[in-house]
């Protein structure tokens, strides 16, 4: 009869191989693509908000000052 021998299991690594597929070795540049657009599309909408905040309150100084005046608000 044929003994056939079992092999041992010498060390176990987590995480990925990155020569088992192309995607594998480009999952850290997918990963900082999306921080990087989630990081500038929150910087765009904060800039966005702070004009359009100024914007409104330049807007309401200005009817302020016209019905202190007597004037009519002209409507925009």
């Amino acid at each position: 009869m044929h003994k056939t021998t079992k092999g041992r299991i010498l060390a176990v690594k987590s995480g990925y191989n990155p020569n088992s597929s192309s995607i594998g070795s480009q999952i850290h540049l997918f990963i900082l693509s999306g921080l990087s657009a989630g990081s500038i599309a929150l910087a765009i909408l904060h800039i966005v908000t702070t004009f359009r905040m100024k914007i409104d309150t330049m807007e309401s100084a200005r009817k302020d000052k016209e019905e202190k005046h007597g004037q009519k608000p002209a409507d925009r």
